[in-house]
């Protein structure tokens, strides 16, 4: 697993820029983002007051929001609107509480809705506050396991023949795991999507995101000894985290807001797992544990003999 260069750093920009380029054009009305001298006193500038607009006040059974929001059209836009078929997959994506673009497009849209209808619009200054407090909002929806001594096969005997049997079958699932390109490609295939918007390729990430699970099942399988196990739930959060990231770009097709949040902090992410794969060898070292190169564990603390 390289690590990444400046170069790769500059092109995560790029990518994430990108990314919210094409998710802000989408989802923000036009209208909305006029810059205005004057306008009317509003407390609309954080998350909480659009919270407020979720309630129904006159009972309509139709939420606050979306009255605000067919009220702000105009009567052509609104039967223009009426004639426009739904797109059922789109429906289902704006109606399911874990897509985070339409909980943000409905957010900032409630917000759009509001002021319109109060005589007002923000200024440029607040317009970014909003959008960033509502991707904060967003952000605490995306959910990494972490695992803990409850979740691994950890054994009380400390013997370096028990710690060999440990680093063996470790290095196993390394070697296997080479096959996975953990943390190679994924800024490039992610910028390739985002440049030619082709679905497919963010197939290869429901490819690696299946591998890591298997990944990280497996390594909850293996005996671990006990002075092993900071070392070994280190290793799996970090892989958990990465996990979640590569969820993240497989959606990026329909889910283009979790994915600009998590692109931003992708190289901290991958740099962690590969510094807690790194203090895995360290482990063995530390325990004077060697490997003969017929043994699978050799991979581990003599990795560094192939570059």
């Amino acid at each position: 697993m390289p690590q990444e260069t400046m170069t790769t750093k500059k092109a995560l920009v790029v990518v994430g820029s990108i990314l919210m380029l094409l998710i802000l054009s989408f989802i923000i009305p036009a209208k909305s983002v006029g810059i205005t001298q004057k306008r009317a006193p509003l407390v609309l500038d954080s998350f909480e007051g659009m919270q407020r607009l979720s309630a129904d006040k006159d009972n309509n059974k139709i939420p606050d929001w979306k009255d605000l929001a067919i009220k702000s059209l105009s009567t052509t836009t609104l039967e223009e609107v009426k004639k426009t078929p739904v797109d059922a997959a789109a429906k289902k994506r704006l109606a399911d509480p874990n897509n985070l673009t339409a909980a943000f497009s409905k957010n900032l849209y409630m917000a759009s809705a509001y002021l319109k209808n109060s005589g007002g619009q923000l200024t440029e200054a607040e317009q970014a506050n909003l959008v960033a407090s509502v991707l904060e909002q967003e952000k605490t929806k995306i959910i990494t396991k972490t695992y803990t001594i409850e979740d691994i096969k950890a054994t009380r005997i400390e013997t370096d023949e028990s710690k060999r049997i440990y680093g063996n079958a470790l290095g196993a699932l390394m070697k296997k795991s080479e096959n996975y390109k953990l943390a190679e490609g994924d800024l490039k295939t992610i910028k390739a999507y985002a440049t030619s918007k082709n679905a497919t390729l963010l197939e290869a990430f429901v490819v690696k995101r299946n591998n890591i699970d298997t990944l990280l099942t497996k390594l909850t399988a293996i005996s671990v000894p006990y002075s092993a196990i900071p070392y070994h739930i280190l290793a799996l959060n970090k892989l958990a985290a990465y996990r979640t990231t590569v969820d993240s770009f497989a959606q990026a097709d329909t889910d283009p807001v979790r994915t600009a949040i998590v692109v931003n902090g992708y190289l901290d992410v991958t740099q962690s797992m590969v510094n807690a794969l790194g203090s895995m060898r360290n482990y063995f070292i530390i325990s004077k544990i060697t490997f003969t190169p017929s043994e699978s564990g050799y991979l581990l603390t003599f990795a560094d003999t192939k570059k």
